[in-house]
């Protein structure tokens, strides 16, 4: 993909910005595996947008995996879905708690800002990857684009990354973009003065997500895959993300498909659902960072 001229003319648009970052985490309780928010047992309709599919079996039922482009935003009907889905699966809030409506709705436009209906088109890819049975959600997973601050050792948000990457793009003169025209993403960031040597474009995976009925059956494990086929599509050779050092469970499923630790922070925040207040509360924890390179097969 010819990603500076993409990149050039988007450099006028609305900017947006996760609320929640990019964490894997899974509830202590008994709730599902989970790499950050998520919903139930919803029935998601087949007739969603800018889909691709790949049908599977796990234990006796068929689950379809659908990915849907939010670089050019998918239905609204689908956030709606995926939010209520989240709010049961990972946060382990169920519809008709108290304060479930207020928690809901953060949810929901965390996901708007970085998977929802926009004018145009959102400067980094972004997609959303969901599975289903005919009767109900399973799974889901969000990856985008993103910068790795390899300084500082950390992840820049969706939102930082865009602002980083348009000022650099901005401080070029015509001769000196006309050199980046035929260059991908990775290309762009590793060659661009200001941001060479400094920061690395990777695809972030974040709030994967699966139905309690699902755990055990490989649905966390066909998520990620499809994830990796997509992240080779957009021509980017590093997956990272990041999960809180005590979530074994997730930490566990990472390190078998192949994730590798590259840095660990205890001066990091996580989240957890404030049911008294209906918001959600930002809590210190310690935060690994763990990537994995992708083969060129």
């Amino acid at each position: 993909m010819n990603f500076f001229f993409f990149f050039l003319g988007s450099l006028v648009g609305g900017a947006f910005i996760s609320i929640h970052s990019v964490v894997a985490w899974v509830p202590t309780t008994g709730t599902p595996l989970c790499s950050r928010p998520c919903i139930g047992n919803n029935l998601i309709p087949s007739c969603y947008p800018k889909s691709t599919r790949l049908w599977s079996t796990a234990s006796s039922s068929d689950i379809v995996f659908e990915s849907f482009d939010g670089t050019t935003g998918v239905d609204k009907k689908l956030i709606q879905n995926v939010s209520q889905f989240m709010m049961e699966s990972f946060w382990g809030v169920e519809a008709g708690a108290d304060k479930y409506s207020a928690l809901l709705a953060e949810q929901e436009e965390d996901l708007n800002e970085r998977f929802g209906e926009i004018l145009g088109r959102r400067k980094l890819q972004t997609q959303l990857i969901v599975g289903r049975t005919q009767e109900r959600m399973e799974g889901s997973v969000g990856v985008e684009v993103a910068l790795l601050d390899l300084k500082h050792d950390d992840i820049l948000s969706y939102s930082q990354s865009e602002k980083t990457l348009n000022g650099a793009v901005a401080a070029l003169g015509p001769k000196e973009r006309r050199q980046y025209k035929d260059c991908t993403i990775v290309e762009l960031v590793a060659g661009l003065p200001t941001l060479g040597g400094q920061y690395e474009a990777v695809a972030v995976l974040a709030n994967l997500c699966v139905s309690s009925a699902s755990r055990g059956n490989g649905v966390g494990q066909k998520l990620c895959k499809e994830v990796e086929s997509v992240v080779k599509d957009w021509g980017i050779g590093k997956i990272a993300l990041k999960v809180e050092a005590g979530n074994t469970p997730a930490r566990n499923l990472y390190t078998k498909l192949g994730y590798k630790e590259e840095v660990s922070r205890d001066d990091s925040i996580t989240i957890r659902p404030d049911l008294e207040n209906g918001k959600f509360q930002e809590m210190p924890c310690t935060m690994l960072i763990l990537t994995k390179t992708l083969g060129t097969s």
